[in-house]
Order: C-alpha cells, then sequence, then structure tokens
C-alpha cells in the first residue's frame, strides 16, 4: 500500500519544486485519476470543497508530512510557499518503488500541474464531474470521477 509520504515525495520529485497550494492541487487530482484508472482514491485524504479552493479535511497529514521530509530526513527544504527537492537520489528510489500504476498516475497528474498556473488548476479542479455539482462546505465524493479530457 501506497502511503502519503511517498506520494507527496513523488510528485516534488518530478516537479522539483512545488508550491502548497499547487501540492494540494496535485494531490487532489492524483485522487481523481486514480479513482478513474485504479478504481480507488490514494492519497487517504478526504476532500472538502471551500468557496475559493479545495483542501483535504485532514490538512495536517499533509502537514506532518512535510514536516518530516524537512526535519526528520532532510529530502526536502521550504523556501516561502514553495517544498523543494534537496537529496534526489533518495526521493528517485521511493519513486521507482511505486507500483507502475500508481507511477502512470502521478506522472499524468505532474504533467498537468507543470503545465498549469495555480489559478488555472483551480478552474480545472472545480469543473470536473463529481466536484462541480458539489456545494461549497461539502465532502467531495470522487466516485463520480471521469476520464480528464485535456
Amino acid at each position: 500500500m501506497t502511503c502519503l509520504t511517498e506520494i507527496v515525495l513523488a510528485g516534488i520529485y518530478k516537479c522539483e519544486i512545488m508550491s502548497r497550494t499547487k501540492l494540494f492541487q496535485y494531490l487532489l487530482l492524483v485522487d481523481y485519476v486514480a479513482q478513474v484508472e485504479i478504481g480507488r482514491p490514494i492519497t487517504g485524504l478526504k476532500w472538502k470543497k471551500y468557496h475559493y479552493s479545495i483542501y483535504p479535511d485532514n490538512r495536517h497529514d499533509v502537514q506532518n508530512v512535510l514536516d518530516e521530509l524537512i526535519n526528520d530526513t532532510g529530502i526536502l527544504k521550504q523556501e516561502g510557499q514553495n517544498y523543494k527537492l534537496v537529496k534526489r537520489e533518495e526521493a528517485e528510489k521511493i519513486y521507482n518503488k511505486l507500483d507502475e500504476k500508481m507511477r502512470k498516475v502521478i506522472d499524468k497528474v505532474v504533467e498537468i500541474i507543470k503545465q498549469k498556473s495555480e489559478k488555472e488548476l483551480l478552474e480545472l479542479i472545480t469543473g470536473l464531474k463529481g466536484i462541480r455539482e458539489i456545494p461549497c462546505m461539502h465532502p467531495i465524493n470522487l466516485e463520480a470521477a471521469e476520464p480528464l479530457n485535456l
């Protein structure tokens, strides 16, 4: 079973640097694409739609992962709102150990993350089936996810 730490690290490994906002967008899209391609979300996060964004209810879990990767392992460093990879070789080993299906989901999402601004990503996410219909302040049910048409 893949853990949140591996998913966070894999995304930053493939992007090399990622803002906190893009990290949450990446994680939501990983769950969305995984629901379509694997049949279930993979981060373990529960998502909620807010007025101007989408966040996991258990945001502290993501912060705990980031803190561990920065303080305990030294794999990442924080520069303002951005998270940057410090130990690329270690991150690469973790990425390469991921299940092939997981890597495909992560690679697909990373390409989207690299091509779009935070604002464009938010527009994409809030327009997705299963998210656009949900009222603000309500949980998102990813079972309505459809393949991304980009």
